[in-house]
């Protein structure tokens, strides 16, 4: 081979890789190496004109583009596997070195925000834990006074903790994101804590749903006999009120007697008779009886479709809840094996610390 030809293919292999006479390293993906020492003046004849033989058997799962895997060989068998058989060397040039070289540093790039994100779990942990420690203490105040059997304030307690349980479902799945990534070991404890506790979480929320239903329909029939009840009233005092007017003798009785048990006043034509101006009274008595059971009436309706309306609302918050604190133990169970994993070791380094007699 001439000098000439010599001197070309090592300026290429100086264009390529950039190796100097003291560095002889081309470094890949952000760290990881390939030793081009052995590459030298003297294995002229492993080069070709425009080309460089690099050796990349050492490297783990480099990635080439597209565009490059018709005329680049990888050898892509990871670092410490026992090769068996000769691998044949990677041939690059320059353009296609070029191009690895801006894949390797968006790959390296994009490794630093990945390990920044990752970085970023443990005060996002720390915020889930205090969502769920806010939340302990509300349901604590929702709670207290007790007034257990009441079905007004235990829809009442149920409805609030509807209202608040996106709190906890937050603040559990920001504690449990990232896995057992950045975990200490006091971590572990709490991670199966709050495994399990989403669990009884879940047959909490689970045994509210029977107890909505059954509260709902005893407030709805404790709103009827309150209704029974006003009514039983008012139609006592009505008929009082035409006893008092049936029992008058004279016009002028009668008229007294009206406005002092209905507070109500009534414009009598002159010379109204007797009979005439009862008939008329008892008529407006009986109109405004009417009214008032149709008013109760409405209430009523009214009552009884808020009372589903927010029952249902609870229903769905509870089925909701409950399936994702179920889901959220299943999908917990590595943390309860990492316990009991924890938990062996640590009886196995006391049998061993234990002298043997």
């Amino acid at each position: 081979m001439s000098d000439q030809s010599k001197s070309t293919e090592r300026e290429a292999l100086d264009d390529l890789i950039r190796v100097t006479e003291d560095e002889k390293v081309a470094k890949l993906r952000g760290g990881e190496v390939v030793d081009l020492s052995g590459i030298a003046e003297a294995d002229a004849s492993a080069l070709l004109a425009g080309a460089v033989a690099v050796d990349l058997s050492g490297v783990d799962a480099l990635e080439a583009k597209p565009e490059l895997s018709q005329r680049v060989e990888l050898n892509l068998d990871p670092i410490g596997q026992e090769q068996p058989d000769h691998r044949p060397p990677v041939l690059l040039s320059g353009k296609q070195f070029a191009l690895i070289q801006e894949e390797l540093a968006a790959n390296t790039q994009t490794r630093e925000q990945l390990a920044l994100i990752l970085h970023s779990l443990r005060p996002i942990r720390v915020v889930g834990l205090i969502l769920v420690a806010l939340f302990a203490l509300d349901l604590i105040a929702l709670l207290f006074p007790l007034n257990l059997l009441n079905p007004q304030w235990e829809l009442g307690v149920i409805n609030n903790l509807v209202e608040r349980i996106i709190v906890p479902v937050l603040g559990t799945a920001l504690f449990f994101w990232g896995g057992t990534y950045l975990r200490g070991k006091g971590d572990t404890f709490l991670l199966w804590f709050g495994s399990w506790t989403a669990l009884w979480f879940g047959v909490a929320l689970a045994l509210l749903v029977p107890l909505t239903l059954l509260d709902t329909l005893r407030l709805q029939d404790a709103f009827e006999i309150e209704l029974d009840s006003v009514m039983e009233t008012q139609k006592g005092n009505f008929e009082r009120i035409k006893q008092g007017l049936e029992s008058a003798t004279t016009l002028d009785e009668l008229t007294g007697n009206f406005r002092r048990l209905t507070q109500m006043q009534i414009d009598l034509k002159p010379g109204t008779e007797l009979e005439t101006a009862r008939a008329e009274m008892l008529t407006a008595i009986n109109k405004r009886w009417e009214e008032f059971a149709q008013t109760q009436n409405e209430s009523q309706e009214r009552r009884a479709l808020e009372l589903w309306s927010k029952m249902l609302k609870m229903l769905m918050g509870l089925i909701l809840s409950m399936g994702f604190y179920f889901y959220l133990w299943v999908a917990t169970t590595w943390a309860r094996e990492l316990w009991v994993e924890q938990r062996g070791g640590l009886d196995e380094e006391k049998n061993r610390a234990q002298p043997v007699e």
